[in-house]
């Protein structure tokens, strides 16, 4: 049935054979009731492809689930731009499904135009409501018995969401449903063109399988061979010798479907096969990292260094391993060479100016700044870290003037900037007015960051090494700290 002359006919064998397979091989084997010797001698291909589909739907899964999460922690203060927000979102996601070649809908019936005449009608059976005229026109025939035709696309609909298929199928093949839909759409002024029957792909049958399995209720006694997740390429006698880039493909697909056990399977069995190339090694890397095994995934990605040019993507690896690992002076590098590929990007020169900040070395970190405030002038962040930096320093007066400007900046005022504001009449000696920041910072703080006034306390603590740098004693530092609490216990 697999290799027979029609092609929809061989694409569905090919897939259902590749499903049992992954469920039951094992079985069919030991009973000699199936050859998997077939299967990889004259099917593989095809059921590689399949695989492929496979993730894909997965990832599928992943990204709407980041959508739904994305528009989920919209604000609601204002619903117009809540809309907004939402619209972008969608529209952002869509783009990424079509150039993945994601499915774009996951829903239970999806409305899926695949013709002139779906996209006139389809709205009349998707979801297929039965209280609809049209249906209950359609329920029973002239003759007064039942239209079981309706019923089973009802059913099929329902259960494999493939309702595009379905309706031209049972269109196509009763006279009787076809001229009844064909009468009211003239009656609705439309003359609908001739129904042909959609062309089947393998992505269309996954799609269709991968709903069947998740949200029909038919289907919770059967095995769902997407939930675990084992891949026949898992195995190395289920990959022709030539497949190495696309089963490379499906890894990389199942890592954006956040399905690395199975990702790792296949890499680990390909490595086997075809030795490690900088594809191989970098997509392990990120296996690992994502595991967080770090060691691992910098073991994977220094490696992929010696076999070719590192990139952008390779060197932002390696700097999130070496960070975790607290490799700091190679993190460095890395660091140095992402800025060297995107020398102007204002991301990469606040990533490293942050660590540079982290790492004590303010006058490396203020450079940075001072250009990331230079390209935008209102950039609050950075002005902010400006005026740390020069704290950090010494340079009260150059602080001053960057914290003026970070508070005089449209919005809301940072909690953080007013505790800066707080650090700098302490260190002038005006208790007074440092207590009043210190007392407005916190608010800030509660109200955003959802903290404590205790919370708040050990944010100021951590600051006591900018005090010291500006000759702010413990006892004084300490002082301080005691005033804060008693203020708040009293309410001051």
């Amino acid at each position: 049935m697999a290799q027979c002359g029609d092609r929809r006919t061989s694409l569905t064998a090919i897939t259902a054979l590749v499903l049992v397979e992954q469920a039951d091989g094992h079985e069919l084997e030991s009973l000699a009731a199936h050859k998997p010797g077939v299967l990889q001698s004259t099917l593989l291909p095809q059921a590689t492809s399949v695989q492929v589909e496979m993730a894909l739907v997965l990832a599928s899964k992943a990204d709407t689930e980041l959508e739904q999460n994305e528009i989920n922690h919209i604000q609601h203060t204002d619903p117009a731009q809540a809309i907004k927000a939402a619209m972008q979102i969608k529209l952002k996601y869509v783009r990424k499904r079509l150039a993945m070649g994601y499915d774009p809908n996951l829903t239970r019936m999806g409305t899926l135009h695949s013709s002139k005449f779906l996209a006139t009608c389809s709205h009349w059976f998707l979801p297929f409501d039965t209280t609809h005229p049209l249906a209950q026109s359609l329920a029973v025939s002239a003759d007064g018995t039942e239209n079981k035709a309706l019923g089973k696309m009802t059913q099929v609909s329902a259960d494999c969401d493939i309702d595009k298929y379905t309706m031209c199928e049972l269109i196509n093949n009763n006279k009787k449903l076809a001229q009844s839909v064909t009468e009211h759409l003239e009656q609705a002024g439309i003359t609908p063109n001739e129904v042909e029957l959609p062309d089947m792909t393998l992505r269309h049958i996954v799609q269709n399988l991968y709903r069947f399995f998740t949200q029909s209720p038919v289907c919770h006694d059967v095995r769902n061979p997407f939930d675990p997740l084992h891949l026949l390429i898992e195995q190395e006698r289920f990959r022709p010798a030539d497949s190495e880039e696309e089963c490379l493909d499906c890894t990389s697909i199942l890592l954006e479907a956040a399905e690395t056990g199975a990702a790792a399977r296949i890499l680990d069995s390909m490595a086997t096969q075809y030795g490690e190339s900088v594809r191989m090694l970098r997509l392990r890397g990120r296996c690992h990292e994502s595991m967080r095994q770090y060691q691992k995934a910098y073991h994977c990605y220094t490696q992929a260094t010696f076999l070719g040019e590192p990139d952008l993507e390779l060197a932002l690896h390696l700097f999130h391993c070496c960070e975790k690992l607290g490799k700091r002076k190679e993190m460095y590098t890395w660091l140095d060479k992402i800025m060297e590929i995107k020398p102007d990007n204002t991301t990469y020169l606040n990533l490293k100016a942050t660590n540079l900040e982290q790492d004590g070395m303010w006058a490396d970190a203020l450079k940075l700044y001072y250009r990331l405030v230079y390209d935008d002038p209102a950039n609050e962040a950075a002005t902010e870290s400006i005026a740390r930096c020069e704290l950090m320093l010494g340079n009260l007066e150059s602080a001053r003037k960057y914290l003026e400007k970070r508070m005089e900046m449209p919005g809301k005022t940072d909690w953080s900037a007013r505790l800066l504001c707080a650090h700098l009449c302490l260190i002038k000696g005006n208790w007074q007015k440092a207590k009043t920041y210190y007392v407005t910072a916190a608010e800030g703080f509660i109200r955003e960051e959802n903290g404590t006034y205790a919370d708040f306390l050990e944010r100021v603590d951590g600051d006591r090494k900018l005090l010291a740098a500006n000759n702010i004693s413990q006892n004084d530092a300490c002082l301080m700290h005691d005033t804060l609490w008693m203020a708040f216990i009293h309410g001051l």
